[in-house]
């Protein structure tokens, strides 16, 4: 059984492996697997917002395409980015 942290709604496309990014970086997102290396990173292109980010697979033990959801359960651990003139939260829809 996988220890992804899937997303769960009704409206998921299937050819995709969701889950939901565990930590974002000021450079990089990153979501846990149960592979051997734990866990796998995409850069983030400095876009703090709460999104769905469509990326190839990292992970020789599952290939399937990932649908990462950077939502507010994604802890933002920055350093370098000045946190006043960037938006954390996606705008309301």
């Amino acid at each position: 059984m996988s220890t992804f942290t899937v997303y769960q709604t009704s409206t998921v496309e299937p050819q995709f492996t969701h889950v939901i990014a565990d930590e974002m970086t000021d450079t990089h997102f990153s979501y846990r697997c149960d592979c051997r290396l734990k866990s796998h990173r995409h850069g983030n292109g400095r876009n703090l917002t709460n999104r769905q980010e469509y990326r190839d697979s990292h992970c020789s033990d599952n290939p399937r395409d990932v649908c990462i959801h950077i939502t507010d359960q994604t802890i933002r651990n920055l350093k370098s980015i000045n946190l006043k003139s960037i938006k954390l939260k996606s705008p309301p829809q």
